[in-house]
């Protein structure tokens, strides 16, 4: 159940049960080594960007990766590579207007696949979240699908669910030069999962 406002370890030893964390702020601890609050994502306190351990190796020559069961995009792989106040901006779309509460512009930017895409540029994306697998666009948007499915306007070879998806990533990642950089962003999900990669049948 809810804690009523006023409860504290003082007077209820089931406090501390009200206060658990979520996968974004403690994802950001791991990547970060900064404990931060519920629901952010790369950043601080102060919505400050936090260098994560991604940029870290990307700062020093070595290729890097999201790969994941969820979306590619969710809190806990999110943490490693975007810097966003909350863990619920998934793209472009999922920002409401172009304004902020303080009538401020919103960062084209302000959203984790923007982030992947023109900030911090994994080398290897590979999750959940394809809109066949998941609730419509809710974690690419269709302007994004078809981006990378046009494959000028992001630097990566796009793969998404299909009959032969294992075969076709296997040929493809064997084909790519990461020297050359090259990179990958597979986009997959079975339907009813939520988005991510088949857990039950």
């Amino acid at each position: 159940g809810s804690k009523e406002f006023g409860t504290s370890p003082l007077n209820d030893p089931e406090y501390i049960k009200a206060l658990y964390p979520d996968s974004a702020g403690t994802s950001t601890g791991l990547n970060t080594g900064v404990k931060t609050y519920v629901g952010a994502i790369g950043v601080d306190i102060y919505e400050q960007a936090l260098v994560t351990s991604l940029e870290v190796a990307s700062a020093m020559g070595k290729s890097t990766g999201i790969v994941t069961s969820v979306p590619y995009n969710h809190a806990t792989p999110a943490a490693a590579a975007a810097h966003v106040s909350q863990r619920n901006k998934y793209h472009e779309g999922t920002n409401q207007g172009t304004l902020d509460e303080f009538n401020n512009t919103i960062d084209p930017t302000d959203n984790i696949f923007m982030q992947y895409m023109e900030i911090t540029q994994p080398t290897v994306i590979l999750g959940g979240g394809h809109p066949l697998g998941s609730t419509e666009f809710k974690f690419i948007s269709e302007e994004g699908i078809a981006d990378l499915r046009n494959g000028s306007v992001y630097p990566y070879t796009f793969l998404e669910r299909s009959p032969d998806a294992v075969n076709t990533l296997m040929q493809t990642a064997a084909n790519l030069d990461v020297n050359s950089g090259d990179k990958l962003f597979g986009l997959y999900g079975c339907r009813g999962q939520s988005g991510n990669l088949c857990w039950r049948t």
